[in-house]
């Protein structure tokens, strides 16, 4: 649909398999940072939120997920580089929770947050947001309202934020309460707001640049739904690319053991650099697929497995 912003909100918890697969998308700069966490929670959400933000918009671009670029922009909002910059993404992630927002020809911004246990809705309202914010939240039933009530109005301005591009401590204090057109204040502007549906204790909201109202397609996934929804290999399957890529070895080189994914293909195989392309042709004719090798290094191909996730995420159908 013309103008629509899609939204996708997925769950982060993930198996070693499934994390397998969203890491094998990321790169360099992406892997340094995730590497860079303090704990494996931490690092596990990171892949999942930027991995399925690739596979989702490779999707949405026609493109394999590990070929996309962004650069930072104003602010540092990540932007589309190259033949995609028509396309704008968003991702925010909190708690147990990731979100993700496409839509074309003008930027969007999506947050999500989760309702903080423990916290002073009330305190932080009425240091941070416009009075009439304050007293919307102060006048909630409970602390369970008053904490879903200032974790919509945080959320909705930090979707504007996202939009405009600019920062979020100068705009904390724009009111967003009421109507959904809000005007940011750095950099000045107008954007419409669209609250999303999302599971209790979570808030989620988009935004756009402009006045006019936007259609939005929203959808619930689940890990194994992101994983399935790309038409690169990740549709077929890990699975088959091994068994694949097994055979082909097994008759090109007939090993004296049974190759494994732990299975180093120089080291142990002897495989060649050009027998190594033979393997890629072959395989690409067998599942009818064309793989992008433009990042395929030794690091990438050192174990069966290595190579599996590199196809699996970096290929597209013929």
């Amino acid at each position: 649909m013309r103008d629509a912003v899609r939204v996708w909100v997925l769950p982060v918890g993930a198996s070693p398999a499934a994390l397998s697969r969203f890491h094998a998308v990321l790169d360099a700069g992406e892997r340094a940072r995730a590497a860079a966490l303090g704990t494996a929670s931490l690092r596990d959400r990171f892949t999942v939120a930027h991995g399925a933000l690739r596979v989702l918009a490779g999707r949405a671009a026609g493109a394999p997920p590990r070929t996309l670029t962004w650069r930072p922009g104003r602010c540092g909002r990540p932007e589309l580089t190259g033949s995609h910059a028509g396309l704008h993404t968003s991702l925010s992630y909190s708690g147990d929770l990731v979100a993700v927002a496409l839509g074309r020809g003008r930027p969007v911004g999506v947050d999500v947050q989760h309702h903080p246990p423990g916290g002073d809705p009330v305190a932080l309202a009425e240091r941070f947001f416009h009075p009439e914010e304050a007293r919307h939240v102060v006048e909630g039933a409970d602390l369970r309202e008053q904490a879903d009530r200032c974790t919509r109005l945080w959320v909705r301005k930090e979707a504007a934020v996202k939009s405009a591009g600019g920062r979020l401590w100068p705009n904390l204090a724009v009111p967003v309460h009421t109507g959904d057109v809000v005007v940011c204040v750095d950099p000045p502007g107008t954007h419409r707001l669209v609250d999303v549906p999302t599971p209790a204790g979570y808030r989620v909201a988009v935004a756009r640049p402009g006045d006019a109202p936007y259609p939005v397609e929203f959808q619930p996934l689940t890990l194994a739904d992101v994983l399935c929804s790309d038409g690169s290999m990740l549709e077929r399957g890990r699975d088959q690319v091994v068994k694949s890529l097994t055979a082909l070895l097994e008759r090109m080189l007939r090993p004296d053991a049974p190759i494994t994914e732990g299975t180093q293909l120089m080291d142990e195989l002897g495989l060649s650099s050009s027998l190594a392309l033979e393997l890629l042709l072959e395989l690409e004719d067998e599942l009818e697929i064309q793989i992008d090798v433009e990042d395929l290094d030794e690091d990438r191909m050192a174990t069966l497995g290595d190579l599996a996730d590199h196809i699996t995420a970096n290929s597209t159908p013929r």
